[in-house]
Order: structure tokens, then sequence, then C-alpha cells
């Protein structure tokens, strides 16, 4: 009997220990659009990074995004290929991170955490799929900026191994909750007529707010980039979330094909909010001594764009790997 008791007594204090005294209220939905009054006291929104092309419903658009800043939310971005995507191992990895990368700079956001999902009861002989996900993913966005979604054992396995950043949802989880999950689905399906779900931060949970800074693997390189507005005149213009060549080129009387072939775009329809274009032929300014990595863009590309050979860069940017460069990257050039 005694024995018993301290079991129950146990399975109390664990109980207490993984629930959060203080909880942030939060959400996440998909298709469904909450107003501004379903959305007061909400403090974290969780959503979907889709490529643009995809043209999905459910994607988290610039316009969107600029709605829930200005209204204080914090935006925590989710890329999910498939819910089984992360069986695929390292290689899936690779692949989705690549692409919610592209979906980050195609909405405006600062390089922050993105949660993978592993939606699906993972089952013990599955971890090892997840981690090697995880670690395709970190290995283009850096561990740093690698979170997971996913039930209590894929959360849990993830957080063991070293990964920082945790979304962990009721479902799967029996009961369970990881205390160290920043980020909790607590209710599926119980907002809005079955459109949304319930969550509740414990913390920081690395996501998208008015004052988020862009995260630099090297902080060394942080005051450096930081640098005057391109000049009065207009001979250079910065990208900001929502613009298009196409509009840009029709602001400074020019045409689009005009700027893809002075900027030497690849792909005209990819340009990135940070991103400096030029407007004539004139160099650029001095103090640019930066280049923000596109999608398809290659370490040997961008050298010759800048008349200097891939090893000087890689050297010049300490890159261990110069094979492996991403999207939102920000490369010193001279």
């Amino acid at each position: 009997m005694l024995r018993r008791l301290a079991a129950v007594l146990v399975g109390l204090v664990l109980v207490a220990v993984a629930t959060p005294a203080a909880a942030a209220p939060g959400v996440d939905y998909s298709w469904y659009r909450p107003t501004r009054a379903e959305l007061a006291g909400v403090q974290v929104v969780a959503r979907y990074l889709v490529p643009a092309s995809w043209g999905s419903g459910k994607a988290l658009t610039a316009a969107e995004a600029a709605w829930l800043l200005a209204q204080g939310k914090t935006i925590l971005l989710n890329w999910e290929w498939s819910p089984v995507a992360a069986r695929g191992g390292y290689a899936a990895g690779v692949r989705d991170a690549r692409l919610a990368e592209l979906a980050r700079a195609e909405v405006g956001a600062p390089p922050v955490v993105i949660y993978l999902s592993a939606d699906w009861d993972v089952q013990p002989a599955e971890v090892p799929a997840v981690l090697a996900y995880l670690a395709g993913a970190a290995s283009v966005i850096g561990r740093d900026r690698v979170g997971v979604y996913g039930g209590y054992r894929a959360v849990a396995a993830a957080l063991g191994a070293g990964y920082r950043w945790g979304w962990q949802t009721a479902a799967w989880s029996r009961g369970r909750w990881d205390p160290r999950a920043h980020y909790r689905q607590t209710a599926n399906s119980a907002l809005w007529g079955g459109q949304g779900d319930r969550d509740a931060s414990t913390g920081d949970v690395g996501g998208w707010w008015t004052g988020s800074a862009e995260v630099i693997r090297d902080d060394e390189l942080r005051p450096r980039h930081v640098g005057p507005p391109p000049p009065a005149s207009a001979r250079f213009y910065r990208v900001r979330g929502g613009d298009t060549l196409s509009g840009i080129a029709a602001r400074f009387g020019t045409s689009w094909p005009a700027l893809a072939s002075l900027n030497r775009l690849a792909h005209p329809d990819r340009i990135y909010p940070g991103e400096l274009l030029r407007l004539d032929g004139s160099p650029p300014p001095s103090s640019t001594s930066w280049y923000r990595v596109r999608g398809g863009d290659t370490l040997s590309g961008i050298a010759a764009r800048f008349g200097t050979s891939w090893p000087a860069l890689a050297s010049l940017n300490r890159l261990a790997h110069p094979d492996r460069i991403y999207p939102g990257q920000l490369l010193r050039v001279r």
C-alpha cells in the first residue's frame, strides 16, 4: 500500500513539473483566417510556410504576416511537406529545409526558427529516421534554427539529442508532456467551429515578432552588415516584403527584364526582402560588401558574379561545407 502511494505521489510530482505555471495563449490554423476579435488575447500564432508557387490556401502570406505583426503577435513558422515526410531521413530534411527557407524569404521573415513536422504517431523504431531528418535540415539552416513538431516521443527524442526547440501536440502524447517543449498544442480543432487548434507557449518559441533580429551564425558579422540605406537618388533599391520585380520596375520607370538583366537574376520571380537591387549601371555602394543568397545560387556562381573564386569566398566566410549555402544566408563578398 505504501509503495503504491509513493508511486502515485511521484506521478503527481512529475505532472506538476511538466505543466507550465504561466503559459501564454497561442493558436494554430491552416485554411481559416480568424478575425482580430478572434485573436484577442492570443500571443503566439503558428502558421504554415509554403512556397508561393505551390498556390496553397493554407500558406502564410506576407500580407497576413504584416497584419499579425501589427497586432503584436509572435509568428511561429512551421513546415510540413507531408505528415510523414520525416520518415525520409536526412535527404528529406535537406529538401524540406531548402523549401522552407524559400517560403520564409518570400513572406519577409528574418531567419528565425523553423519547426519541421513529424506529424504521426512516431514509433521507437522510427526515431532514428526523425533525428536524421532534423540533421538534414540542420545542415541547411543550422541546428539553432531547427525545431520539431510532433507527439511526445518525437519531441522528447529531438530535445534529448540537443535540438533546442520543441512544439508538442497532445495527439500521440498519451497525456505525457515534455517539460522542455516551448509550445504545446493542447486541444485540436477546438476553435472557430473546428478550424483552429488551441496552443500555449512556455517561454520564447524562437518566432518572428516586430523586434526579431536576424540570426547570423558568426556573431562578428553582426555589426558589419548594418549599413546606411541606399542613396536618396534611388540608384539602388532594397527589397521589402511583398515587392515584385515588375512592381519595382514600374515604380522606377523601367522594365522587369531590364532589372533582371542588370542584376543578373537567374530567377526574376524570386527576390527577397533585404536584397539590394541596382536600378542603373552604377557600381554597388562601397558600404555594400555582402550578398544575400537566393534560391538556386551556387558559391561558384556568386563568385563569378563578383569577380572572385569560390575557394576565396569559402575562406572569407569560413565555410566548412562550400557546397552547402542556403537562401537568406549572408555572404561576405569583399
